[in-house]
């Protein structure tokens, strides 16, 4: 079976644990992926790019082209060294994504740092941020020489999507070579995940879970400063079979927001979530160890575990 592992998750019991500060780190490299090269135009959601995507590669480094500094930031494109063809123009499509969970709070105003050989045109959700050069019309403005910084506002909870429209100019046609590129960091952008803390019965000491019996979970979200988060926020609920390092995949069961007794609900004044583990309605392995892990509802990332072990009848303790 598969085995899923919780990177970076804080395993927390009765006493108040920390939220997390993330900082978020975007930049181009081979993560971003690449549409065309296309001979004309396009807006970024015109359907004329096609599905076809693939992993920008790192591109050949003009010696006049500059990096951003102090950024670990590369020069890409859909190829090391575009060649052939100068007298035409070209457009190329980057996509990036950033991440911004449903719980999310204090986020930042971040901002993204840009060049390309030789204009680009710079989208957030669709939405045209900002420009260098000239993407559509006549070639004007060779500005690969320098950075333009675009705010990152009205970001939403869930998939943000960023997008390059990079354009290369029609070259000498007695040069080969036509280098075209995108570089680009994402800086100031941070926000923080609050901390999962489990009540009882699954923090009582020595706590093993009976097999048949059922098990109210359950937790609630606090900040960094220690200040209890109220109101329904956008989580999920799964049990894994294994612990909070090494899970096994599918879960065993999993739990989405709602009001009805199967569903995970909140109290009247949004302080703790609960769930109830009908343990008699899974196929669950005596003493084996299960985790129940709370995960965002936009991005799915993991925002605490905890684990459990599971016994025979008869031999609970939850003391």
């Amino acid at each position: 079976m598969k085995k899923l592992v919780l990177i970076g998750v804080l395993f927390v019991a009765a006493v108040l644990g920390w939220a997390t500060q993330v900082n978020v780190t975007l930049k181009s490299d081979t993560n971003v992926m690449v549409y065309g090269p296309i001979d004309h135009y396009l807006a970024p959601n015109d359907p004329g790019w096609g599905t076809s995507k693939y992993a920008a590669v790192v591109a050949w480094p003009h010696p006049l082209w500059p990096y951003i500094a102090n950024s670990a930031a590369v020069w890409i494109s859909d190829s090391y060294m575009i060649t052939g063809d100068p007298v035409n123009d070209s457009w190329r499509k980057f996509e990036a994504t950033l991440k911004i969970p449903c719980v999310a709070y204090n986020v930042g105003v971040g901002s993204a740092t840009v060049n390309s050989d030789n204009a680009e045109e710079v989208y957030l959700n669709g939405v045209l941020i900002g420009s260098d050069g000239n993407v559509q019309g006549p070639i004007g403005g060779y500005e690969w020489y320098t950075e333009r910084y675009y705010p990152l506002l009205n970001l939403a909870a869930g998939l943000n999507k960023l997008e390059f429209i990079v354009r290369n100019y029609a070259g000498d046609p007695d040069d080969v070579d036509n280098p075209t590129g995108l570089i680009f960091q994402v800086t100031g952008l941070t926000y923080e995940i609050p901390e999962v803390v489990w009540r009882p019965p699954i923090i009582n000491k020595k706590f093993v879970l009976q097999n048949g019996s059922t098990l109210p979970i359950k937790f609630s979200l606090y900040l960094q400063d220690g200040t209890q988060v109220t109101g329904i926020k956008n989580v999920e609920l799964r049990v894994y079979k294994g612990t909070c390092n090494e899970l096994t995949e599918p879960p065993v069961a999993t739990w989405y927001l709602g009001e009805g007794v199967n569903n995970l609900r909140s109290d009247p004044n949004g302080l703790h979530y609960i769930a109830n583990f009908h343990t008699r309605n899974y196929s669950l392995e005596v003493g084996a160890m299960y985790s129940a892990v709370v995960f965002d509802g936009c991005t799915q990332e993991p925002l605490g575990c905890i684990s459990f072990l599971l016994s025979r009848k008869g031999n609970r303790s939850n003391k």
